[in-house]
């Protein structure tokens, strides 16, 4: 039997801390292209997490074993990208255009749970069969007074795919 906690921080890169980005969002309001510009934010913070996870692992005959994990996230200040005012015209850079700005954030929270099972069998000395199944449930949302208007949460809440 084991447990683990894990407290773990991702530091802001310069990017983050440093970049401008000025881009078309592809709307035309009034007649004038819709651009949004991101400010740099030298108060971007560390990205948090802290994590916890308990697993086990059973010899159930001489050459049969199961190994059982879960595990609980909780992530804080993650990445946002925060509108900081309302839409404007901008004249400069030319041509005119009306300009969104905002900046990248700490705006976003989240949990992750899941666990796994994976049983093996040692059928002879040189051949084994394993297999495993592993669940995955994440929950991202806007933290409180969070101005993000990236994707929706729901598209960032899908993990990574296998096919």
């Amino acid at each position: 039997m084991w447990t683990a906690f894990t407290h773990a921080l991702r530091t802001p890169s310069d990017g983050e801390r440093d970049f401008y980005l000025l881009g078309d969002t592809g709307s035309v309001l009034d007649g004038l292209p819709v651009l949004a510009r991101f400010n740099a934010n030298p108060n971007f913070h560390s990205e948090e997490l802290n994590g916890y996870e308990a697993g086990y692992r059973r010899l159930i005959a001489k050459n049969l074993y199961v190994d059982v994990a879960a595990f609980y996230n909780h992530y804080g200040d993650l990445f946002s990208e925060d509108v900081t005012g309302g839409p404007f015209v901008e004249t400069i850079p030319g041509p005119p255009h009306i300009l969104i700005p905002a900046e990248f954030g700490n705006g976003l929270v989240g949990t992750t749970k899941g666990g796994e099972i994976a049983p093996e069998w040692k059928v002879t000395d040189w051949w084994r069969l394993g297999a495993s199944y592993s669940y995955l449930q994440m929950d991202l949302k806007k933290g409180t007074g969070s101005m993000d208007i990236g994707p929706p949460p729901s598209r960032r809440s899908r993990a990574p795919s296998t096919r």
